[in-house]
C-alpha cells in the first residue's frame, strides 16, 4: 500500500496521509494533537481525493500503528472480495523490475489472436494491463483502448512509458468503475490466476457483463509447479480448463478457440481462449 502526504494540508500545518487499496477502499490518516485519526472511505475511491466521504474509524498512538491498521483492514477486505493482496503488493513493490522484464517480452501468439478476432476501431479494454505494453500495441493497431490494472505501481510505470494513453485503477472481480456492455473487445492476459478461487467465477461473469453483444474476449491463464501456488509471492491459482469453459458457456457465450502451449524453459502450460458473447 502506498501512503502519500497531502502537500496542501502540510502547508496549513496539518500532517495528513492518503492511501488507496484497489478501487473500493481509501484510507486517510490525520494527526490531531497527539493522536493519529484513521479514516476510511469504501466503494468510491475512484473519485478525486477531495470528493471522498471519509468516516472516522479510530485513533492510533503513532503513525506506524495507523499504517499497520490500514494494512490489516485492506487484507481483510481482500479476503472478503477474493483479491490476493500479497500479489498486488509484489507488483507494487517490484514494479520497476517487473516493468523491465515485461518490456523485454513480446506475446506474439496473443497479438495474432487479437489480429484475427478483435474488431478494430471499437472500444477495447486490456484488463490487467501492467506496464501498458499491450495497450500501446492495441492503440497502434486500430483499437480505441483503455488499460486497467489493480496495481498503482504498475500503472505508474505505464503512464511514464505511454503518457498519451488511457490507464485506470480498477480490479476484478468487481471492475466497478465501468458499466455493463462497455467494450466490444476485452483482453485479459495472465490475470485470472492471480485471483483467489472464490473470486474466479464472479470475475468471469463480470467480463461477460462488460462485453457488448457479439463482443470478443481473449483470455490467457497458466498454473504453477509450486505446491503453495505462489511464485515470488504472487498467487497462481489452479484453474480447471473444462470448468472454466463451462462458466462462459452457461452464460450464453461461445468458445471460439481454446489452445494450450507449453513454455519449455519452465515446463508450464499456458491456455489461450477466444470467447464470443
Amino acid at each position: 500500500m502506498i501512503f502519500v502526504k497531502d502537500k496542501e494540508l502540510m502547508n496549513l500545518g496539518i500532517t495528513h496521509y492518503n492511501a488507496k487499496f484497489q478501487n473500493d477502499v481509501s484510507f486517510r490518516i490525520v494527526k490531531k494533537k497527539s493522536k493519529w485519526n484513521l479514516l476510511i472511505c469504501m466503494f468510491n475511491s475512484q473519485l478525486a481525493w477531495s470528493g471522498l466521504k471519509f468516516v472516522e474509524y479510530g485513533e492510533c498512538r503513532t503513525l506506524s500503528e495507523a499504517k499497520e491498521w490500514c494494512e490489516e483492514l485492506a487484507e481483510k477486505f481482500a479476503k472478503d472480495t477474493g483479491i490476493d493482496k500479497k500479489t498486488i503488493d509484489v507488483y507494487n513493490d517490484e514494479a520497476k523490475e517487473i516493468a523491465k522484464l515485461h518490456a523485454s517480452l513480446t506475446p506474439h501468439r496473443i497479438y495474432k489472436l487479437i489480429d484475427q478476432y478483435f474488431i478494430k476501431g471499437k472500444s477495447t479494454a486490456d484488463i490487467g494491463c501492467g506496464i501498458g505494453r499491450d495497450v500501446n500495441w492495441l492503440n497502434n493497431h486500430g483499437c480505441s483502448v483503455v488499460g486497467i490494472d489493480a496495481s498503482e505501481g504498475m500503472l505508474k510505470q505505464a503512464r511514464q512509458l505511454y503518457p498519451d494513453l488511457d490507464f485506470r485503477l480498477d480490479y476484478l472481480p468487481t471492475l466497478a468503475s465501468f458499466e455493463n456492455s462497455t467494450f466490444q473487445n476485452i483482453l485479459c492476459s495472465a490475470v485470472l490466476m492471480h485471483l483467489e478461487e472464490i473470486a474466479i467465477e464472479a470475475a468471469c461473469f463480470r467480463l461477460v457483463e462488460l462485453l457488448r453483444k457479439d463482443g470478443r474476449l481473449i483470455i490467457s491463464i497458466r498454473g504453477t509447479n509450486e505446491k503453495d501456488k505462489r511464485e515470488n509471492g504472487k498467487l497462481y491459482e489452479a484453474i480447471r480448463v473444462e470448468s472454466f469453459k463451462e462458466l462462459f458457456e452457461k452464460n450464453g457465450c461461445e468458445i471460439l478457440l481454446h489452445e494450450s502451449e507449453i513454455e519449455q524453459k519452465r515446463g508450464l502450460t499456458w491456455h489461450n481462449f477466444v470467447i464470443k458473447k
